[in-house]
């Protein structure tokens, strides 16, 4: 059987192609899409768009010629199948797949790949150099990740920590490198002067940017405060297609109380994705020689999102720098006692792989591994290649 056809077997329904392949690539078959003498141009235009809309790199075409006579296809989606075609004057390619194998498990690697994003600091002047953040985007490009995120801390003044008028040079860069900035999060009070306009100033220097996170850590005011972020946000900026709010660990999982009737569901109708940060503690990571991965397991799958979020979800932030310690919630977090004999894979590669495989991560549509360029070092390259193996599945 070949690649497509063996991609193709057991995922028509629109349901279990959700589930499977949300967060990859959807399957042309699961929405409609069949080859044959039919045009199917309307509905593939339409799979098309949804994939745009919902951030989906790529359409798995199962064989055969499709009567497509035009596509627009402005986000560059890549349709990818064996002995697949366009008929009908659409001139779009459908690349092959192969029978190999091999072959099947990198394209599908490929694509889990785009469910992890990088992320960038630049809030000190060396993580600002522009070779430094060359070696970031390269190193982050070499070990699989698509895109990156990138952060802006508003401060109370209403300055930056970062330099913002060197983003169109990351910008530029990534995007030769071929991972662009495709997401700005947003930290700061919102009461601190010029919230938007620093935010506003980011996005102009960012020209691949399609989600904005704002109000980091805040959900409490963002029915008072940012109900109309997102569309001034949208309204500005044309290519951004989602925003965003994040909620922290303990506000997610423990103690959110639930909001005056009316006040969830107008955030719900306002911002398009939720972001939660996930930094749980659990007693199995207290001695890493008895704690087990289905202990981990079962510690992340025991968590309940206690805020009833039903459109998208991200975990914008998980995990922490690779030490013995930031395994504990953040309240225990000992920023004193940081010493080489701190670091240790073992407890963060459990950590990781249970997050990841958690019910929870699967929900989420994107996952952002915290401080991903604190791993470029000599010292803890072992730490990266742990979190390059668990993307990729290894």
């Amino acid at each position: 059987m070949q690649a497509s056809q063996f991609i193709a077997a057991g995922q028509l329904s629109a349901e279990v192609n959700k589930r499977v392949w949300e967060g990859m690539g959807y399957n042309a078959s699961a929405f409609g899409v069949v080859p044959g003498p039919a045009d199917v141009t309307s509905v593939m235009q339409a799979l098309v768009n949804k994939a745009q809309a919902d951030g989906i790199k790529t359409i798995i075409m199962p064989p055969g010629q499709y009567n497509v006579t035009a596509l627009a296809n402005t986000e560059g989606i890549t349709f990818i199948g064996d002995n697949a075609s366009f008929t009908g004057g659409y001139i779009g390619t459908v690349l092959s797949l192969g029978s190999i194998p091999e072959q099947l498990v990198d394209v599908v690697q490929g694509m889990v790949n785009s469910k992890y994003m990088s992320v960038y600091f630049c809030d000190n002047a060396w993580r600002q150099e522009i070779d430094y953040f060359t070696r970031f985007a390269e190193h982050s490009f070499n070990s699989g990740f698509k895109e990156i995120n990138i952060l802006i801390h508003v401060k109370s003044d209403g300055s930056t920590d970062e330099d913002i008028s060197k983003f169109s040079q990351y910008d530029e860069i990534a995007n030769d490198i071929g991972i662009p900035i495709t997401c700005l999060k947003v930290h700061g009070l919102y009461s601190n002067p010029n919230y938007l306009t620093r935010t506003y100033q980011a996005l102009n220097n960012l020209s691949k940017i399609n989600t904005v996170f704002v109000l980091n850590e805040q959900f409490s005011s963002v029915y008072g405060h940012g109900l109309d972020y997102p569309s001034q946000i949208k309204s500005n900026y044309q290519n951004v297609k989602k925003v965003g709010c994040t909620v922290d660990y303990g506000t997610a999982f423990k103690s959110w109380i639930p909001a005056v009737a009316g006040e969830l569901a107008a955030i719900q109708a306002a911002y398009d994705v939720l972001g939660v940060h996930m930094y749980p503690s659990c007693g199995c990571f207290s001695e890493v020689k008895q704690t087990t991965y289905d202990q981990c397991l079962q510690a992340f799958n025991n968590l309940l999102l206690t805020i009833p979020w039903e459109k998208e979800i991200w975990v914008t932030e998980s995990g922490v720098l690779p030490f013995w310690q930031f395994l504990e919630l953040p309240e225990n977090y000992n920023l004193s006692n940081l010493t080489d004999t701190t670091r240790t894979i073992d407890p963060q590669r459990l950590f990781y792989r249970a997050l990841f495989n958690s019910d929870f991560a699967n929900r989420a549509r994107v996952i952002i591994p915290w401080y991903t360029e604190s791993w470029m070092y000599e010292d803890t390259v072992g730490m990266w290649d742990v979190i390059k193996n668990i993307i990729t599945n290894k």
